[in-house]
C-alpha cells in the first residue's frame, strides 16, 4: 500500500481534522525524510556540521525513526548516532563533487531498502529557515495533486531572454531564439528551487539529475536563506543571535 492510498483512508475518517491526518501520514512508514549532508563543500567548508542540527531539530521527535541522515562526515556521524534516526554513510562516489542528488536518492533507497511505493522528503541543509509548516504545505500540495514529484519555485530576478551564453570575452550568443523587446511579451517563468523536494521511489528512474520531469510540480515559496557562501551562513548566524 503507498501513500495515496494512505492519504485516502485518513481523508475518510471524518472525526479527524487536517492536522491529525498529516500527523498519521507523516508518521506512517511509506514517508522517509531524507537529509543530503556531504562532508566536502567548495563554498563553505563543513558547513553541514553546522546545518544538520537545524534540519533534524525542524523535524518532530516522534518522526525519528522516518529520518534518514545520509553523510560521508565522521563528526555528522559521532553527533548524530546517539539519536533514533538512521545515519547512511554515503559511498565516495555519491560523496563527490559531481555526484548529483538522483544518484545519492538511489543509493539511499538501494542501501535502506525502501520500497518503490515509499515517497522520499528530500531536506537539503543549506535552508535553514525552513520550518515544518513549510513541509507539511508541500506535501499537502503534493497529495492533493496526486503527485509523483514536488520541488519548489522562486521569482527570476532576471529573466532569461535577458541573458546571453557567455562567448569569448567581449561576445555573446542567444540562449533562446527570440525578437521580442517589450518585457510584458516575456513568458511567465520561475526560477527552481530544492527548498524541498518530494518524490515518489519509482519515480526516481524518470527525473534528470535535477529531480525534475513534464510530470513535476511546483511549490511556491519565499526561499529564504540559502546557503552557498560564507556571506549567507554569517547573514544566517546573525538573523539568530
Amino acid at each position: 500500500m503507498g501513500i495515496i492510498d494512505v492519504v485516502r483512508i485518513f481523508s475518510s475518517i471524518l472525526v479527524q481534522d487536517d492536522n491529525e491526518i498529516m500527523s498519521d501520514i507523516f508518521g506512517c512508514n511509506e514517508i522517509k525524510f531524507v537529509i543530503p549532508a556531504r562532508m566536502g563543500s567548495k563554498g563553505v567548508q563543513f558547513k553541514n556540521r553546522e546545518l544538520v542540527p537545524v534540519v533534524v531539530n525542524s523535524l518532530p521527535s516522534s518522526y525519528a525513526k522516518n529520518i534518514i541522515l545520509s553523510t560521508d562526515d565522521p563528526v555528522i556521524i559521532g553527533e548524530n548516532e546517539r539519536l533514533e534516526i538512521l545515519i547512511h554513510t554515503r559511498s565516495k562516489p555519491a560523496a563527490s563533487d559531481t555526484a548529483s542528488m538522483l544518484e545519492v536518492l538511489k543509493e539511499v533507497s538501494y542501501d535502506c531498502n525502501f520500497k518503490d511505493s515509499d515517497t522520499i522528503i528530500c531536506l537539503y541543509p543549506t535552508y535553514p529557515t525552513r520550518t515544518f509548516t513549510d513541509i507539511e504545505r508541500a506535501l499537502k500540495l503534493f497529495l492533493d495533486h496526486g503527485a509523483a514529484s514536488l520541488l519548489c519555485k522562486t521569482q527570476v530576478k532576471s529573466h532569461p531572454y535577458m541573458c546571453l551564453r557567455a562567448s569569448g570575452e567581449f561576445h555573446g550568443e542567444k540562449l533562446f531564439d527570440h525578437d521580442l523587446y517589450r518585457r510584458q511579451d516575456y513568458p511567465e517563468c520561475f526560477r527552481v528551487s530544492h527548498f524541498i523536494v518530494i518524490i515518489c521511489v519509482s519515480e526516481l528512474h524518470k527525473v534528470n539529475s535535477q529531480l525534475i520531469n513534464d510530470d513535476t510540480i511546483f511549490m511556491n515559496i519565499n526561499e529564504g536563506v540559502d546557503i552557498d557562501t560564507s556571506d549567507d551562513l554569517n547573514k544566517y548566524r546573525k538573523m539568530n543571535l
